[in-house]
């Protein structure tokens, strides 16, 4: 019972269940009456697999590496490794500022396709608004002399 392989299934950006296996995607080919055989996403590829219920039943070889190696490890690869790997990253991690920005965009123009002429007003009033920020952040107030501040800095 070593041999005996469960199926990891995944959906697909169309909504439609896959089967991944060893870094390969396969998409369903075939129901029979006790199997689904099952196709490798790249349509040049001959890689299919058999499931019988939950578990995998046979697989064949595929003409090209798996997705991670083509997409994040190869030296040629989709992702460079600086753009995925975290390891020594000084900045943020994460892109939640852009998340943000878009959310604070999608709440100002509720529309897909806004006209373009309110789009730009749009673009100069955040513009305007991000100015004010940086300004308000360079801008430090003085302390008046008598304040608590500048009592602690004379104890200093």
């Amino acid at each position: 019972m070593a041999g005996i392989r469960k199926v990891d299934y995944v959906m697909s950006q169309k909504g439609t269940v896959q089967v991944f296996l060893d870094g390969y995607c396969y998409n369903k080919n075939v129901v029979r009456q006790t199997c689904i055989h099952w196709k490798c996403v790249d349509s040049t590829c001959k890689g299919r697999c058999t499931t019988v219920g939950d578990f995998i039943r046979n697989v064949s070889d595929h003409t090209h590496p798996p997705y991670m190696v083509i997409n994040l490890v190869d030296d040629d690869a989709r992702f460079p490794i600086p753009l995925w790997n975290h390891h020594q990253t000084a900045g943020p991690r994460t892109n939640n500022n852009l998340e943000g920005f878009h959310h604070r965009l999608n709440r100002i123009l509720p529309h897909c396709h806004p006209n373009i002429y309110r789009f730009v007003e749009v673009i100069k009033e955040i513009v305007c608004a991000d100015r004010t920020k940086i300004a308000q952040l360079d801008f430090v107030p003085p302390h008046p002399a008598g304040s608590e501040f500048t009592e602690r800095l004379k104890i200093a």
